[in-house]
């Protein structure tokens, strides 16, 4: 991507684009995000300034995010490649006015986001640990599954629920099985 076109697509230029060069952007590939984000990173005074579009997602039910070029490429990188760059916020509500909704600005952090990917790409299906602790009331893995744990979080949980501390020569996936049939026994 020139240096002209990563400038014609920096957020302060938005008001200048035509319709052409902002239908254009939803063709952008990764090394166009690439380009895009790293000449644009995300900044504190900065908010969000990108419209996303989802493409599995029908016009009408449409809810547009409101992103940033390095999000959206994080985003491609991850295998997310159902958003594209629809619009710039600021003429996207001139344009728009009243007409369609959008989401609320939600600022992820790197961990934040990929734990939110990891649930949209799962199944959603809780461990034993977490619905008993959900059901019980007790947070036990204060709403992270047992999965989604490190090795340090597990060998915690593994005390808390046994009792004692797991030997350390305990795989991840053991000491996940121990918890489990600890919070689950066998009747």
């Amino acid at each position: 991507m020139t240096q002209e076109k990563i400038e014609m697509y920096a957020p302060k230029n938005a008001a200048n684009l035509t319709q052409e060069q902002t239908i254009a952007m939803q063709s952008f590939g990764i090394e166009e995000l690439a380009a895009l984000a790293k000449a644009h990173p995300n900044t504190g005074t900065r908010g969000a300034y990108l419209v996303l579009y989802d493409k599995s997602k029908d016009r009408k039910k449409q809810l547009f995010s409101l992103s940033t070029w390095k999000n959206l490429h994080d985003l491609h990188r991850m295998g997310q490649t159902q958003y594209v760059a629809y619009s710039f916020r600021t003429i996207f509500n001139r344009k728009n006015e009243n007409s369609l909704p959008t989401a609320p600005v939600q600022d992820l952090t790197k961990e934040q986001a990929r734990n939110e990917l990891k649930k949209g790409t799962k199944a959603n299906v809780k461990t034993a640990a977490a619905q008993v602790a959900e059901e019980e009331g007790a947070g036990i893995t204060g709403g992270k599954s047992l999965e989604d744990m490190d090795r340090k979080e597990l060998m915690k949980e593994y005390e808390s629920v046994v009792g004692k501390a797991p030997a350390r020569n305990l795989s991840t996936k053991q000491l996940i099985e121990k918890i489990q049939a600890a919070l689950d026994p066998k009747e």
